[in-house]
């Protein structure tokens, strides 16, 4: 087959190991990466080759690509996909391993494409949350909080994975590293947002504009969240209380008791500044995100009173930039 020469930005990184226990076909065309060139190895529509693919995977490929061309081609047939799950009575780990391995694919490459973040601090905080939801595969019940965000789109999914990567870079920035505090840190963002599933699906709706009457309702799944999450395993109180915590303001003008400061707990103001930024920050299906990674940064700046300045500092570290 002919090799396609381009540069790595303009391909979509896939891990290989979610394709080994797949019986469907292709949407998209696959490509291997061979030094600088990437090699068609795959053509859309054709059936998927478990045991080829597990060939590759033996010899130490672990990841395929694909062009950024068919990259909605893609995000359209994981949705089916993960619609499909959320009619199911019982999801098979199979199933949660391949629904939560093409959100986080689908958060990091929107990521690794901005260019904005150190890489190595990209690598890492990816690695974190990949690590994560890898455990959570185990549980269904679990994973299936996630993949009901994803009732419009998977945008809310994909956020969620975001500000899960986006809150461990921060944490990174501010050297707080330990192994238990990110594992609850990363939880807390990848959870923050299930309790806008109770709610009615237009209101959950990433790109509709809500009434008032709406929002109200909207900031119930705050209190949502925290009442499915308190009674599963290994949601301590501190992961939920950052949940319950992501929309307070440093300045005191958030919801829902309107703490200030240091009131709030530092993996709630991480949380808060990580979903800030992903929620600017990240693809909404059909539509275009809302800002641009820089973009993103300057509308934080221009509210910098909500957060912590010296998170800001590290958000802008990180980057490369000065806050100020």
């Amino acid at each position: 087959m002919a090799s396609d020469i381009h540069a790595v930005e303009n391909y979509f990184e896939i891990d290989i190991t979610g394709l080994l226990n797949r019986a469907d076909t292709l949407s998209v065309d696959l490509y291997i990466r061979l030094g600088g060139h990437f090699t068609k190895i795959c053509n859309k529509n054709e059936k998927i080759d478990v045991p080829r693919f597990a060939n590759y995977f033996k010899k130490g490929v672990k990841t395929l690509f694909i062009h950024n061309s068919e990259k909605h081609s893609y995000y359209f047939a994981s949705h089916q996909f993960i619609q499909g799950l959320i009619s199911k009575p019982e999801i098979v780990s199979q199933e949660s391993l391949r629904a939560i391995t093409e959100l986080a694919e689908q958060a990091y490459n929107d990521l690794r494409t901005e260019k904005l973040f150190d890489k190595d601090m990209l690598e890492k905080a990816f690695n974190v949350t990949s690590n994560c939801l890898r455990q959570l595969s185990a549980d269904p019940k679990a994973i299936r909080h996630i993949i009901g965000l994803c009732r419009v789109d998977n945008y809310l999914g994909m956020h969620s994975v975001a500000t899960a990567v986006v809150a461990n870079i921060l944490a990174q920035a501010i050297e707080s590293t330990q192994e238990p505090f990110l594992h609850q840190l990363t939880l807390a963002c990848l959870f923050h947002d299930v309790g806008l599933g109770k709610l009615p699906v237009e209101i959950s709706d990433p790109i509709r504009n809500l009434t008032g009457d709406e929002f109200t309702s909207m900031k119930q799944h705050l209190e949502h969240g925290e009442s499915l999450l308190k009674a599963e395993p290994g949601f301590e109180a501190r992961i939920l209380t950052a949940i319950t915590q992501h929309h307070e303001n440093f300045d005191g003008s958030g919801y829902p008791l309107g703490l200030k400061g240091e009131d709030i707990s530092q993996m709630g103001r991480l949380l808060a500044l990580a979903d800030n930024f992903s929620a600017l920050n990240t693809s909404r299906g059909p539509s275009p995100r809302l800002a641009s990674g820089n973009e993103a940064l300057k509308m934080i700046k221009d509210e910098a009173e909500r957060f912590d300045p010296k998170l800001i500092n590290a958000l802008f570290y990180a980057s490369g930039k000065k806050a100020s």
